[in-house]
């Protein structure tokens, strides 16, 4: 509905990209529902592995940046309605769009590069999914769990910051300025 039959505005771009978001994490929810229900045997192959897990972490950045931009673009035109008037236009906010796809999908290529299919154990038939710093296939066993352990606290730390902590700390102060500003608008009793 919102790309082909409402009137293009600022609003439904960020709308159809949410929705896009969504709709592409849905399409490969079946897989890490699969991989759940298998108790986290991954029956798919190294490509679709890593292609999983980039379409995670793609989706993840996606719909909470383009949340921001919901936030900023409805606090920015309560405040200053008139720049908003002057300023925003359809082409602009498809390029911020684009802009916030283009930094997804290198966020998710990173992911795409480190994801590795692995063999749970040598007597198990069971296949993981799993984050691997190895650099070849010909490595110490040792060696990917030593870098698992110093790599592992930054990932946590990077995803909390970059997923959490700076959209929270941008989308509170914008809905607290909504609500403010909601307070402050004196109706005419009827």
């Amino acid at each position: 509905m919102t790309g082909f039959k409402m009137k293009k505005t600022v609003n439904t771009v960020w709308y159809l990209n949410l929705a896009v978001a969504d709709f592409i994490f849905v399409a490969f929810l079946p897989f890490s529902a699969t991989n759940l229900a298998l108790d986290f045997h991954w029956p798919f192959g190294k490509f679709m592995c890593k292609l999983n897990s980039m379409i995670i972490i793609l989706n993840m950045f996606a719909s909470v940046y383009i949340l921001v931009l919901i936030s900023v673009d409805r606090c920015v035109s309560v405040v200053w309605p008139v720049w908003v008037q002057n300023n925003q236009n359809v082409r602009k906010a498809l390029f911020v769009s684009l802009g916030v796809w283009g930094v997804a999908l290198i966020i998710g290529f990173i992911y795409f590069i480190i994801m590795d299919t692995e063999q749970a154990c040598e007597n198990e038939n069971k296949t993981l999914c799993l984050k691997s710093y190895s650099i070849s296939d010909d490595y110490n066993p040792e060696s990917p769990n030593i870098l698992r352990q110093f790599h592992r606290p930054p990932i946590v730390i990077a995803r909390f910051l970059v997923l959490f902590a700076v959209p929270f700390t941008i989308i509170v102060p914008c809905n607290a300025v909504l609500i403010i500003s909601e307070e402050n608008t004196h109706w005419p009793a009827s």
